[in-house]
């Protein structure tokens, strides 16, 4: 016969003991600096460059909030004058368009782990802007007074990659290594960060014609320049 009196006596300090147990503290809310941080660090999936374009839209919302606002006091009317202040600052409505889909991103993830219960950006949107809108012919003598005036080699380097080569920036530009220069072919093997998920595309070939070889040349000197310096040392 199972010992009915011992086992009423365990159900009961169980009980008791489920009683006297304290309470869990309840964990704070995420700040949103940490929360915005902890979004990049998660995704070892993004690409470099496209990180750094979010960290354009981290920066307005922690400029714009506060970097220690808990993310569950942040409402759909806070996030409709965001959007507002996106466009005062002068920013092209595509800009604008853009990064409220980063914000839409963001919170979707704090959605989904539980940090909040509803996403204020989720019917935050601004059109997207006509890409006409925004071209522009860049002449010949455009380019060079830009290059005559920039800072540094990589600079003009990076002009001249645009301009010249019709590379992406930064996708395609800050993607460039050495080791994609065929010299021998006269070649640039260009990553395409946009395009990589695509078969056959991941890269492209762009000449390597004299108004982009002389900046090669230049960068490649100072690399070895820097290289002999270091070695001195």
């Amino acid at each position: 016969m199972a010992d009915q009196p011992g086992q009423l006596f365990r159900e009961h300090a169980l009980g008791q003991a489920d009683c006297l147990a304290e309470p869990q503290p309840e964990t704070d809310p995420l700040p949103l600096a940490s929360f915005l941080r902890q979004s990049v660090e998660s995704r070892p999936d993004v690409k470099a460059a496209t990180k750094g374009v979010w960290q354009q839209c981290i920066r307005n919302l922690v400029e714009f909030f506060r970097p220690e606002q808990p993310i569950p006091s942040i409402t759909a009317g806070d996030a409709e004058r965001f959007k507002a202040h996106l466009l005062a600052s002068g920013l092209a409505q595509t800009t604008v368009h853009k990064r409220l889909n980063f914000c839409r991103q963001f919170f979707n993830s704090a959605v989904k782990s539980g940090r909040i219960d509803l996403n204020p950006f989720a019917e935050v949107r601004a059109a997207r802007g006509s890409p006409k809108d925004r071209q522009w012919y860049v002449s010949i003598e455009t380019t060079e007074r830009l290059i005559d005036a920039a800072p540094n080699t990589d600079w003009r380097t990076i002009i001249a990659l645009c301009r010249f080569g019709g590379l992406r920036c930064p996708s395609e530009v800050l993607s460039l290594k050495w080791e994609h220069v065929d010299w021998q072919r006269r070649l640039l093997r260009v990553p395409q960060p946009k395009l990589e998920p695509r078969a056959g595309k991941a890269f492209r070939d762009v000449p390597l014609f004299g108004a982009l070889r002389r900046f090669f040349g230049e960068s490649l000197g100072g690399r070895r320049a820097r290289s002999d310096a270091r070695g001195r040392r």
